[in-house]
């Protein structure tokens, strides 16, 4: 049985990647606008603060063969981490509430895996990858 990864992003392009932008990032967004209500701000901190304590920051780049440029690996959920996914669902409400569109991604093909511990993996997407 092959295991199934999440990534939550919105429709918004990385212009380093061309791949989605994930929900930190738009968070970061909100956050230099101002635009979180008191209680969205505290309730984004006390997300953030959780992910902190509860999952590692992957610090991978590759270089494709024959390119010249670095690329950032892209970080999927296992589909077993079931309280990490929750509490981005929860950040996702909050980016919703300001007309950002959330998406969903699911795949069993990430790309080429340069990092894994029990609840994530960070991947240099395939060609054929939507990220």
């Amino acid at each position: 049985m092959k295991t199934t990864y999440i990534r939550f992003v919105i429709e918004e392009r990385d212009e380093q990647s061309n791949e989605n932008k994930g929900l930190f990032i738009a968070m970061d967004l909100l956050h230099e606008k101002n635009a979180l209500y008191e209680w969205e701000a505290e309730l984004q901190k006390e997300i953030y603060q959780w992910f902190k304590d509860n999952l590692k920051v992957p610090k991978v780049q590759s270089s494709e063969s024959g390119k010249l440029a670095k690329v950032r690996a892209i970080s999927w959920f296992k589909s077993t981490a079931i309280e990490h996914i929750d509490r981005m669902r929860q950040y996702g409400q909050i980016l919703e509430a300001h007309d950002f569109k959330i998406l969903q991604l699911i795949t069993e093909r990430p790309g080429k895996v340069l990092y894994e511990d029990d609840h994530q993996i960070a991947a240099i997407p395939f060609g054929d990858t939507f990220a």
